[in-house]
């Protein structure tokens, strides 16, 4: 069966993230990582030394010191990139949400209305409104990050001392370490672009709707459009999570129960989830859940959650 033209937004919606976020912020990211990390060991190398000499306590004093400072550059250069980044998939977000709405509308209406968002002040405006805010989260998240870092290395060079390994030993093995921190970078760089994409189409979708009546906002996750999780790595919660809505600008609530399993066999949400509450997807790191515009003239399966219950709108 040929898919509908929502599932084919959806689709498209789908693909320009994963390329905002795969060629877009995790690798340009890596990029900036690379570099920085390199030239904090080369100053680790130039403040320390190599060669077979032991790696003593005053040693690691001065290793510690030298990759603190050095994880402040790291995380600043990543910061920056990172508000690139998340800026560029704001942008590309709100495009896709007018030139979808706008598809929606002519196919299911056969009118295809001018848009506020289409003007370009406005346009920038729903981009910059919480522009503060998300730069805020990011600095945030990529001090957390490097707080790990730092503990990781420390543990390492902890290794380092006891082991009474070399001076060349413990650079190499804070070489492995940087290498092997990436991915929580990486992680960082995913979902704060996801996040920054999907809290700009939420921003765009209030503001159409104060032109368009009957539009809401919806939870979309890697399902079918009845609810079926489309593979295996869907989880509960996410099956629990797909089709809800929310008026423009409201929160989404996790369910008690999915009404189909997950590839566990599992319908039941874990306690410590059911009744929390997002403003906009992604609820996890590396999530893949998106927002999408929704009227109920488009004939898409929807459901409100009130007082604990699905609510059906289309089904």
């Amino acid at each position: 069966m040929a898919a509908s033209l929502y599932e084919q937004v959806i689709s498209a919606h789908r693909t320009t993230l994963d390329r905002l976020i795969d060629r877009g912020s995790a690798e340009r990211l890596k990029n900036v990582y690379d570099k920085a990390a390199a030239e904090v060991v080369r100053k680790l190398e130039s403040k320390l030394g190599r060669g077979s000499v032991g790696f003593s306590t005053h040693h690691l004093h001065l290793v510690l010191a030298q990759l603190k400072s050095g994880q402040i550059y790291i995380d600043d250069q990543l910061f920056h990139e990172l508000g690139a980044a998340s800026r560029e998939a704001q942008v590309e977000s709100l495009r896709g949400l007018s030139m979808n709405f706008k598809r929606l509308e002519k196919k299911y209406t056969g009118h295809a209305p001018v848009l506020p968002i289409d003007e370009a002040a406005r346009f920038a405006r729903v981009v910059d409104k919480g522009r503060s805010s998300l730069l805020r989260q990011h600095r945030t998240s990529i001090k957390r990050y490097g707080m790990e870092v730092i503990d990781s290395m420390q543990d390492a060079m902890a290794i380092s001392l006891a082991g009474g390994e070399t001076l060349d030993g413990a650079i190499s093995r804070v070489h492995g370490v940087m290498d092997g921190e990436w991915w929580r970078a990486e992680r960082v760089a995913r979902t704060e672009t996801c996040y920054a994409a999907n809290v700009t189409h939420s921003d765009g979708i209030v503001e159409i709707a104060k032109e368009e009546t009957g539009l809401m906002q919806q939870w979309i996750e890697f399902c079918a459009p009845d609810g079926r999780p489309l593979d295996d790595r869907v989880d509960v919660d996410s099956i629990a999570m797909h089709g809800q809505l929310t008026e423009p600008g409201g929160v989404f609530t996790m369910p008690a129960s999915a009404p189909f399993p997950n590839a566990d066999g599992e319908t039941d949400v874990p306690p410590s989830l059911v009744g929390k509450s997002w403003a906009v997807p992604p609820c996890r790191p590396n999530g893949r859940e998106t927002v999408q515009a929704w009227k109920k003239e488009w004939g898409v399966p929807g459901w409100k959650y009130a007082n604990g219950r699905r609510v059906w709108l289309n089904k």
